[in-house]
């Protein structure tokens, strides 16, 4: 009897000590999760666009793409994988390692709202990638069509990042900022 106490104590030893350290490792991954959550400008839809693309897409250039999963909300459209950020309704497109994009598709930004977005973006590129400079893109028939890329003699294919509107107003109109991510 005293032997099947012994391993009575130890299996219930084991047991606690494992839910134990269950516990503690949950809370560690929740708050490494939690980390990676943004903190994303309240009503302003442009400062948002320009974050989400700051995070997502500057930081797969950068080599540290993060988990849409804990800031956005999954959505399926059109048979492709959409993120979006249901306080804006701007939506971001993981195509990694390729191209990552914010948009205002879903419901597009005020003539304002495109402003402040595109001088935020003027004024980030040099930041985010100063390897890139302003490209003039062929006349495709957008509102606005912008690009900054690498120059043509760069040793690797070019990519770089583009900003289109389609329209400046009605239901058609929407942004969409675009990066294209270097490859080999």
């Amino acid at each position: 009897m005293g032997q099947g106490r012994r391993k009575a104590a130890i299996y219930a030893f084991i047991l606690t000590f494992g839910l134990l350290a269950g516990f503690a490792i949950r809370a560690n991954v929740d708050r490494l999760l939690a980390r990676q959550h943004l903190a994303l400008a309240e009503g302003d839809r442009a400062t948002v666009a320009l974050q989400l693309f700051e995070a997502f897409c500057i930081g797969a250039l950068r080599g540290k793409p993060l988990d849409p999963q804990p800031s956005l909300k999954p959505a399926n459209l059109q048979g492709e994988a959409i993120w979006y950020e249901p306080g804006t309704d701007l939506h971001l497109s993981l195509k990694l390692p390729l191209t990552c994009s914010v948009s205002d598709a879903l419901r597009p930004l005020s003539a304002p709202e495109k402003e402040r977005l595109a001088k935020a973006i003027a004024d980030s590129i040099p930041v985010w990638t100063p390897e890139l400079s302003p490209r003039v893109p062929d006349d495709l028939g957008f509102f606005v069509l912008k690009a900054w890329t690498t120059p043509d003699d760069h040793p690797k294919p070019r990519w770089g990042i583009v900003m289109s509107q389609v329209e400046e107003s009605g239901p058609n109109a929407f942004t969409v900022l675009s990066l294209g991510l270097p490859h080999d």
